[in-house]
């Protein structure tokens, strides 16, 4: 009989189904294993059947204390996935030290099999300080281990490139999500923050969701996305991929590998085997960019000026002299200036501008051709044809087709 396995992990995010995934695909190699998987969040109570668990196995986010307490009673062997709170005499990090086992570790026979955020925090650190910014930020949640150790990661990485990091964290957090002020209250302080710091900073958040936050505190402050304020998430969430104007570049964890870390684990302890290395730390993949990290840190006011203009008024058909009009200094200065600071000419601003809109609303809408060309200042649907072929060597049925059959698989 294949063995029992509970899977005590939430569905509601992007990571956790991605680790679910993993854990999957060890079962699938090595098992076959029985797994006791319901639909939930990362909050959400335990399970009513978990207390009495007589299973072979479990494999837990462990991320209330009500969920803790129930699992430090299990005879059953157990892989956690939630980052250990405890930290050590020096006040360290996962992820830092060689022989940091038995320090973090408040349960030494239960292993973790973790992210590395000190290595998420240092991939967009080192992101964005390759897009030239030397200013910085970070947004996460004061006492959460895993955003503590983002912003440690961040920060080292960009004070030891010679930057400054400014720091805007709220107060742990509750069931009922990050924050323990309401968001009208601390919209209001983040925006008064993200006022202060000055122009172009590159900012961290130490996941999606709060990024998220961060761009609605932007557009009330203001603040142009990323001409003046670069912004950066963590998991690569389907949903804020979906919501967030502009879209959001994003630190990629390796959740699929944590997932099946985690089982290889589990597997060895239900073998009786003895697990030595009880803290397992992933690296993550990669920064998926987007538009929200898209251009290089611009330091001339001019030409910062001209591509925030660009940036709004793009697909009002809008010219290169509409762009000088609204500057007021001469063609061949601005024009200078643009290339020394872009690489690119104005007018070729405005076409990637309007490239990019036109794939925003190719993949993401299903309106008429037409419709489009009209929705980014373009008066003929012929004309729109030929510019997106010539930028993109697909024409535009090919290219909606291609990403809408991504989005449904």
């Amino acid at each position: 009989m294949p063995p029992h396995i509970a899977v005590i992990i939430e569905t509601s995010t992007s990571f956790g189904r991605n680790v679910i995934s993993g854990i999957g695909r060890f079962a699938r190699e090595n098992g076959p294993w029985s797994l006791y998987l319901e639909q939930r969040s990362i909050y959400d109570p335990p399970p009513g059947w978990l207390k009495s668990w007589h299973g072979q196995g479990v494999i837990c986010n462990v991320a209330t204390e009500e969920i803790d307490r129930v699992v430090q009673g299990l005879d059953t062997p157990l892989v956690s996935l939630n980052t250990p709170k405890v930290r050590d005499s020096e006040g360290g990090f996962p992820g830092e030290s060689e022989n940091r086992n038995e320090k973090h570790n408040k349960r030494p026979r239960v292993p973790y099999v973790l992210n590395d955020d000190i290595a998420i925090g240092r991939m967009a650190a080192e992101h964005l300080l390759e897009n030239g910014y030397r200013l910085f930020g970070f947004v996460g949640h004061e006492g959460v281990a895993w955003s503590d150790g983002r912003r440690e990661g961040f920060r080292r990485t960009i004070e030891a490139g010679g930057g400054h990091c400014d720091v805007f964290q709220t107060t742990g957090h509750d069931k009922q999500g990050f924050g323990q002020k309401p968001w009208e209250t601390e919209l209001a302080d983040m925006v008064a923050w993200l006022d202060q710091l000055e122009k172009p900073v590159g900012v961290m958040a130490a996941t999606d969701f709060r990024a998220l936050q961060v761009l609605d505190a932007c557009r009330q402050a203001n603040a142009f996305v990323p001409e003046g304020i670069a912004v950066i998430g963590v998991d690569n969430e389907e949903i804020v991929r979906e919501a967030a104007i502009p879209n959001l570049s994003s630190v990629m964890p390796n959740a699929e590998l944590v997932g099946y870390h985690a089982a290889q684990t589990l597997h060895e302890l239900m073998s009786g085997r003895t697990v030595t290395n009880l803290l397992q730390y992933i690296e993550p993949v990669r920064v998926v960019v987007r538009q929200s990290t898209s251009s290089l840190a611009i330091q001339d006011p001019f030409v910062a000026d001209a591509m925030q203009f660009i940036r709004q008024n793009a697909c009002d058909g809008i010219n290169v002299t509409d762009v000088l009009k609204h500057i007021r200094i001469s063609r061949t200065a601005l024009q200078q200036r643009f290339l020394d600071q872009t690489n690119h000419t104005i007018h070729e601003e405005i076409v990637a501008a309007r490239i990019l809109r036109i794939k925003e609303l190719l993949s993401k809408t299903e309106m008429a051709i037409p419709l489009i060309a009209e929705r980014v200042g373009i008066n003929s649907s012929p004309y729109l044809s030929v510019l997106f072929k010539k930028h993109t060597g697909m024409t535009l049925s090919e290219y909606r087709r291609q990403k809408q059959s991504r989005r449904r698989t």
